[in-house]
């Protein structure tokens, strides 16, 4: 059997590649909306409109301060900019092993195509929609939340890939680790979820291990993972 290995490097090309439409229409000072009170709270670490989106504040002073171009308004769109870019090279890397196991009957060269050309799509698709492009190009905390929905997916499938190691449990860690920070981000990153469980429980159901306790230890697994993410929403 073939191990998979993630196209790093080509979801850093995709990552490029929308960051760069992202900088040439990039706000360079205050927009509309909650974008002027997320710079000021985030320069002065004040408290923004409720629920106060603590993490955002304290990332955006660190990289106002040491990013070293552009206005601090400026500063904070790029932020935004690069964080919905690594959201876009993480959906890449999604369909591509999605993709990649979905075109296993395909022949060598068009299956290459179908993953790499589905996963360059997913990341094009998902960068340039109106509302994420637009987001992407201010001051907001929805790049933050499309990034860890991204890296939560991510590692959902890592996980998969992992099993029968110890390194599942450290994966499905990580996975609430970020499901908790997000909270001091935005709610939305949350919405994975209801999927990221799902995907836990099909692939026990359709991919089960082979020894009974290893079983109920995954069962269990999955039960935590939702039963915290439920604590969390």
């Amino acid at each position: 059997m073939t191990v998979y290995r993630p196209p790093y490097g080509a979801a850093a090309l995709a990552t490029l590649l929308v960051l760069l439409g992202y900088v040439i229409t990039l706000a360079p000072t205050v927009t509309f909306w909650d974008a002027g009170e997320f710079i000021a709270a985030a320069k002065t670490l004040g408290i923004p409109h409720p629920p106060g989106t603590p993490l955002f504040v304290m990332l955006g002073h660190v990289w106002g301060s040491v990013v070293p171009f552009g206005s601090f308004a400026e500063r904070l769109s790029f932020l935004s900019a690069c964080m919905s870019a690594l959201a876009a090279g993480g959906l890449f890397l999604v369909a591509h092993e999605s993709l990649t196991r979905a075109s296993s009957t395909l022949e060598g060269s068009t299956a290459q195509v179908v993953r790499v050309g589905g996963g360059l799509a997913a990341a094009l698709i998902s960068g340039f929609t109106f509302t994420n492009w637009q987001n992407s190009n201010e001051t907001e905390v929805y790049s933050v939340a499309m990034f860890t929905i991204a890296a939560i997916s991510w590692l959902a499938l890592r996980w998969r890939a992992a099993r029968g190691t110890p390194r599942a449990a450290h994966l499905l860690l990580l996975i609430l680790y970020l499901a908790g920070m997000a909270i001091g981000n935005h709610l939305l990153a949350l919405l994975a979820g209801p999927a990221v469980v799902g995907f836990l429980a099909a692939t026990l159901i359709h991919e089960p291990a082979t020894d009974p306790a290893e079983r109920r230890i995954e069962w269990a697994q999955a039960a935590v993972v939702g039963g915290t993410w439920a604590l969390l929403i």
